[in-house]
């Protein structure tokens, strides 16, 4: 992943966010405890998840375009597809319960947070495309705070 360091992407509050191969990253996190290894992972696994995203829509958009005679330039809307989806994702989980936790519980979301301590899963993750239909049902994987997520990994 590119690493950006800047004051506009993410919003104030966040620490980094990531957009296919680039992984944002507030100025005033450079260095900090707050970047650890495990928030490295878990910008990874969604790096990982938004590639696959687009080359899916790639193909998709390519078939679309060339069966159904429609403009090549649909294809620049791919890049924007990962986005879509996950915002989309997120306004889903906002109408169903439990309310206060709509983001973490976000399918794309899910598994990061279930994966960020593993540190060998990126490349588990390499070998298995679209695992995040795995975190689907919420129920099944509820949203975990740090101080969970950490548990959940001592062994």
């Amino acid at each position: 992943m590119i690493k950006i360091y800047n004051n506009l992407i993410p919003f104030k509050g966040f620490i980094c966010m990531t957009f296919l191969c680039f992984l944002f990253i507030r100025k005033e996190y450079k260095g900090t405890i707050k970047l650890s290894k495990n928030v490295i992972n878990h910008e990874g696994i969604h790096s990982i998840q938004q590639i696959e995203l687009l080359i899916a829509d790639i193909i998709i958009c390519s078939i679309l375009c060339w069966t159904l005679g429609l403009s090549w330039w649909w294809l620049l809307v791919g890049i924007l597809f990962p986005v879509i989806l996950y915002i989309l994702c997120w306004l889903i989980e906002i109408l169903l319960p439990p309310y206060d936790h709509a983001y973490g519980n976000i399918c794309f979301e899910s598994e990061a947070i279930y994966n960020e301590y593993d540190f060998n899963y990126i490349k588990y993750r390499l070998k298995h495309p679209f695992r995040w239909l795995k975190y689907i049902p919420n129920k099944k994987y509820p949203y975990l705070n740090n101080y969970q997520r950490r548990k959940l990994h001592v062994k």
